[in-house]
């Protein structure tokens, strides 16, 4: 199974890939804090985004274990108010895979890391996500008992309900810039090879990045940013292909080494780690003048350094080497919340 994959099934099933509570999640919240909240959520996760000194086993996650043994016999009202507690329960864990995400990001992708760091962070990251996926996997059973449907059945209403509301608040934070149509085939659209030999660590030559070819002058400078994009979306379908810290290729990968490469398939040279890759484009950029091809950044000191990396392939999508557990994937850009995503990305 792909590395990428594992999360997203993960994802799916807690209904947090690409979630951001946003105010559809607060009625359910109100409801449960107004007469359960001290008998059913054992558990809450702390509203503020992540920061530095933030790790895994510090993030709470929500249960609901003192629902009434016969949920049947409760009246309408009643049902209404457990199940809106329960609602609340999975919103909560939802925002607690997001910090998650984030802390993980910054465990593995932080310039001052190291391979032990990241290895860490990683397990973490495992441990972790199995207590949310049971909690949730609860939650939903608890929900299908109080609604009279199936697990499934909940779990898909939920989903629905979370991902409005995160499609909702990405709309408003970012637009895309008109390009020209991403209509070409890439010549460079294919990944390395099928080179097993585990090469290249942090700062290795420009030369182990494969090959690339002769772009015409005359070709736009979106078109010409359709090729870095052609690679990364293939290489992110690709399971041959995983995150390594420190590795910018030609198998491994870590975030910057990821954009570093792909850029290069366009023939653009950018720096190796995630904060030079920022300063080293004089052109910034806001979120909502994203276009493809601009990179977009993540920091939890306000911009002083960066500690993620992605590339932006539109319609609020994003390409990225996140973590030996995760992959290389696409995503919604606001898979782990839109707290940590600075203001500006660049365009090279």
């Amino acid at each position: 199974m792909r590395a990428h994959q594992t999360f997203s099934t993960l994802a799916c099933s807690l209904l947090l890939g690409s979630t951001v509570l946003a105010g559809a999640a607060a009625p359910a919240a109100q409801a449960a804090d107004a007469t359960f909240a001290s008998s059913t959520a054992s558990s809450t996760v702390a509203s503020s985004g992540t920061n530095s000194s933030s790790n895994a086993a510090s993030i709470k996650v929500a249960t609901a274990d003192a629902l009434p043994a016969n949920v049947s016999s409760q009246s309408a009202a009643e049902r209404e108010t457990l199940a809106s507690t329960l609602d609340a329960v999975i919103d909560s864990n939802s925002k607690a895979l997001q910090q998650l995400e984030a802390v993980t990001l910054e465990g593995m992708n932080a310039e001052v890391s190291d391979a032990a760091t990241a290895q860490k962070a990683s397990e973490a990251y495992d441990a972790k996500s199995a207590e949310i996926t049971k909690a949730n996997k609860d939650a939903y059973a608890k929900l299908a008992e109080v609604n009279g449907t199936t697990a499934a059945t909940e779990q898909k209403r939920s989903e629905a309900r979370l991902s409005a509301a995160a499609d909702a608040e990405l709309a408003l934070a970012t637009t895309e810039a008109p390009v020209a149509p991403d209509t070409a085939i890439s010549p460079l659209a294919d990944p390395f090879g099928t080179d097993t030999t585990v090469a290249g660590a942090q700062g290795a030559s420009a030369a182990s990045l494969g090959s690339t070819a002769t772009i015409s002058t005359a070709v736009s400078a979106a078109l010409t940013k359709s090729y870095a994009k052609s690679w990364a979306t293939t290489v992110a379908r690709n399971n041959y292909y995983l995150y390594r810290y420190g590795y910018v290729g030609p198998r491994y990968f870590d975030c910057s080494g990821f954009t570093k490469t792909a850029m290069s398939k366009s023939q653009i040279s950018i720096p190796r780690t995630s904060s030079m890759q920022y300063a080293g484009s004089r052109t910034k950029v806001s979120l909502s003048n994203l276009r493809i091809g601009d990179l977009i950044f993540w920091t939890s000191n306000g911009g002083s350094s960066f500690y993620h990396v992605a590339m932006y392939i539109g319609s609020g999508n994003i390409v990225h080497a996140r973590n030996p557990t995760t992959g290389i994937s696409v995503t919604k850009m606001n898979y782990a919340g839109m707290t940590n995503i600075y203001r500006y990305g660049v365009r090279y």
